[in-house]
């Protein structure tokens, strides 16, 4: 059961089979998925689950291929400050023209969010857009 990342009563009778899951969320499909503690009591038998506090994930894409090159990063960081970037983890695609791709730097992206207080950047994607 060591891939299965959610929580589950895998047996209710006798005797009682629970699953944690995975304690923190692993990669973006657990992104919906409460992680949790179980505590068991041993004399009555009984499953308490709590929920952890994990850091959350966020998938985010923006089509910034209409946008000047020259606004493109300013965009992006006024996009991203409706988020709520603290602590997350992000995994961030924007889709650009064939004339900004190559000017665009990911690094310069990357710390946008940091500076926005994001945890950690997992992947960074730049998707051209043909005209």
């Amino acid at each position: 059961m060591g891939h299965l990342h959610e929580f589950s009563v895998v047996k209710k009778n006798k005797p009682i089979a629970v699953y944690t899951g995975s304690m923190e969320k692993i990669n973006f499909g657990d992104q919906k998925i409460d992680k949790v503690l179980i505590d068991y009591d041993t004399k009555l038998k009984r499953v308490k689950v709590h929920k952890l506090p994990v850091r959350e994930l966020l998938d985010k894409e923006l089509d910034l291929s209409a946008i000047e090159k020259d606004e493109i990063l300013n965009t992006i960081r006024i996009e991203m400050k409706k988020e709520n970037l603290k602590d997350r983890i992000i995994r961030f695609k924007v889709k650009l023209s064939n004339k900004a791709i190559s000017i665009i730097k990911k690094n310069d992206i990357e710390q946008i969010l940091y500076d926005l207080g994001a945890f950690f950047v997992s992947r960074i994607s730049l998707e051209p857009v043909i005209e």
